[in-house]
């Protein structure tokens, strides 16, 4: 029976019984054939009655065609019910099951579970279920951050543990202002560990960025070589107070800050022959 559409992927099965081929090294086995389950036993009667006519003791079966890759059926079709024994079997009409069963074998007996749903379409099915539900059940960071950061409720709580007015370019927050704003996310009905985690992954990305801000800030200083003292100084000293002291970058722009002084001293210094026309004479 016509069921679904063929996968593509069965198709290169159905030219031989059996193959292989090699992807990476690894021989992937593949093939089709024909396959019987054992559904029953006849009645007592039909039973002897059959094993007069064939010599042999036969059951009911239900035969199908298969596709399988490393003998996982991923597809099955062409199924009906035989009698058969061992790897032997006879096909029978309607009317000689009636006569057998007094019924039909698809009534009586059914059709096998894994002709039903061959194990490699649920292998498959549940592969494909997992990648729709890994978002929703567990998002990766990226997913989490990308919600989180939309979500003013933990904007909010980030600008309480780093606001930008204070220490802009610090790379660490402090504990307690952490917890402080936990609690404050309780408020809202948001769990405490998922806060924690979501709060703690908006706080590592901003502290990141501000990281990569004074790496930036730090070999761009030369830059500010060619510029008026004044502005250089007053540069500095912005930089100076935005990185945090804990900071071990910060001794970089302080000794920077302390050459720019010492050169815009000797800049506004007198001269010696500016000294002397001073002198009295």
């Amino acid at each position: 029976m016509q069921r679904f559409i063929l996968p593509l992927m069965t198709i290169a099965f159905l030219a031989a019984p059996l193959q292989s081929f090699s992807f990476a090294g690894i021989p992937i086995i593949y093939g089709s054939g024909e396959k019987v389950e054992k559904m029953g036993d006849l009645p007592d009667d039909a039973r002897n009655a059959m094993r007069k006519e064939l010599s042999q003791e036969v059951s009911v079966g239900f035969l199908y065609r298969h596709a399988h890759i490393y003998y996982i059926d991923f597809w099955t079709w062409d199924g009906r019910h035989v009698l058969f024994n061992g790897d032997r079997y006879w096909k029978m009409e309607d009317g000689q099951w009636l006569m057998l069963l007094g019924e039909l074998p698809s009534q009586k007996f059914g059709k096998p579970y894994a002709y039903r749903f061959p194990l490699g379409l649920i292998i498959v099915f549940v592969f494909v279920v997992m990648c729709v539900l890994q978002p929703i059940v567990s998002p990766s960071d990226e997913q989490t951050f990308a919600k989180v950061v939309k979500d003013p409720r933990y904007l909010a709580a980030a600008e309480s543990v780093l606001p930008d007015d204070r220490e802009p370019l610090s790379t660490d927050y402090d504990n307690e202002r952490f917890d402080s704003a936990i609690a404050s996310m309780k408020d809202f009905g948001i769990p405490e560990h998922t806060a924690r985690n979501n709060l703690r992954l908006l706080l590592n990305a901003k502290c990141a960025y501000r990281s990569l801000q004074i790496d930036e800030a730090i070999n761009t200083l030369h830059l500010t070589e060619s510029s008026p003292a004044n502005e250089r100084i007053v540069y500095l000293e912005w930089l100076s107070d935005a990185i945090s002291k804990s900071d071990q970058r910060r001794e970089i722009v302080v000794q920077a800050l302390l050459v720019a002084r010492e050169n815009a001293k000797a800049d506004t210094a007198p001269s010696d022959e500016v000294i002397k026309q001073d002198l009295p004479t």
